[in-house]
């Protein structure tokens, strides 16, 4: 049983997956519970889960948090908007734009303006979702440019809008969290290693070439 937070749990944790258990051959009993970053901590002390894996840290004695992949934002850009002839986009072109961001539950919105900050730029935001798939479909109707994770490539292609990675990163880490007294299984670490294995891969997305 896995526990993630949605933007990982949508797509890349099924498809991670999904040849483990086919490898397999019997029937496993697999669950996969989608919870706010914020909310799986109590999920992990309700043993909920196996593991979870988070976007944010926690502290509580009962459990052990380390760092598992870091990921990072990339640009959703309306598929006519000049900034699409760029391979890669820099901070100081969004400073001027309209843009959806994340939230603020799991530190995205901090982070982002802090990265604008560093370049002594305004981070203006006008609108503020909690799900890159909600700041996807606002980019998709003409209405803006969206930070989201690199997560959101793996999602269906939409023909309104197209990804471009930025010239200065931004970076977030992702988190594992366990029980300290719990033992993990071989398949619970199998598929821990397969989750790791994909986040690496998706995060490939946002290097500059």
């Amino acid at each position: 049983t896995i526990a993630a937070f949605p933007g990982i749990s949508a797509q890349l944790i099924p498809r991670a997956i999904a040849p483990l258990l086919k490898k397999i051959g019997r029937e496993p009993t697999f669950t996969l519970h989608t919870r706010s970053s914020s909310g799986l901590e109590a999920a992990m002390l309700s043993r909920t889960a196996d593991f979870a894996v988070s976007m944010l840290p926690t502290e509580h004695s009962a459990l052990s948090c380390e760092p598992f992949v870091p990921i990072n934002l990339v640009c959703a850009i309306p598929r006519d908007h000049p900034l699409t002839d760029l391979s890669m986009v820099p901070l100081e072109n969004l400073s001027s734009v309209p843009l959806i961001s994340l939230g603020r539950d799991d530190l995205s919105f901090f982070v982002i303006q802090a990265a604008f900050a560093r370049k002594g730029l305004i981070f203006r935001s006008v609108a503020e979702v909690q799900m890159s798939e909600s700041a996807c479909a606002i980019v998709s109707a003409g209405n803006g440019i969206a930070l989201v994770t690199t997560l959101s490539t793996l999602s269906p292609s939409d023909p309104n809008f197209v990804f471009r990675p930025l010239a200065e990163p931004i970076e977030m880490m992702t988190w594992l969290i366990r029980g300290r007294l719990n033992q993990q299984s071989a398949l619970a670490n199998s598929f821990r290693e397969a989750i790791k294995r994909d986040l690496l891969l998706v995060r490939k997305f946002a290097v500059p070439r």
